[in-house]
């Protein structure tokens, strides 16, 4: 898991989340100024891949006489289409990494049955042998 972070322009923390695989999240910028996006992996030994997407929203500030221009309908339907268009992005990603770890389990698994398999045979067939050495008449 990565920890992740955003500090404002004042260098405040003002989103952070931990230990988490994946997520999907909205922030809403309240100052003007630099946001800094940061991204740690603690565990130096394992390699983390990241994809990350960042949009930003209309920046219109709009008088009373202009929410219901077509403009302004138009636009929140574009952003409505852009958020769903990364979210759909990020589901394919997320669905194409969780295959990948469920082909990697169903190798694993294939193995250990097989070794599984060959061990049975040859306790049984040391069982057969060791038997008919009991069974035989070594007079």
């Amino acid at each position: 898991s990565v920890e992740f972070s955003i500090t404002d322009p004042k260098g405040n923390v003002v989103y952070k989340r931990e230990d988490e695989a994946e997520g999907l999240f909205h922030f809403v910028a309240k100052k003007p100024g630099t946001y800094t996006f940061i991204l740690s992996n603690h565990k130096w030994m394992q390699e983390k891949m990241v994809t990350f997407a960042v949009g930003k929203g209309n920046e219109t500030h709009l008088q009373a006489e202009h929410l219901d221009t077509l403009e302004d309908h138009v636009k929140a339907i574009d952003k409505t289409l852009v958020d769903i268009q990364t979210e759909s992005t990020y589901l394919w990603i997320r669905q194409k990494s969780h295959m990948k770890a469920v082909e990697s389990i169903h190798t694993r698994v294939l193995a250990f049955c097989v070794v599984e398999f060959l061990i049975l045979v040859g306790i049984s067939g040391f069982q057969v042998y060791y038997i008919k050495g009991l069974l035989s008449d070594r007079r």
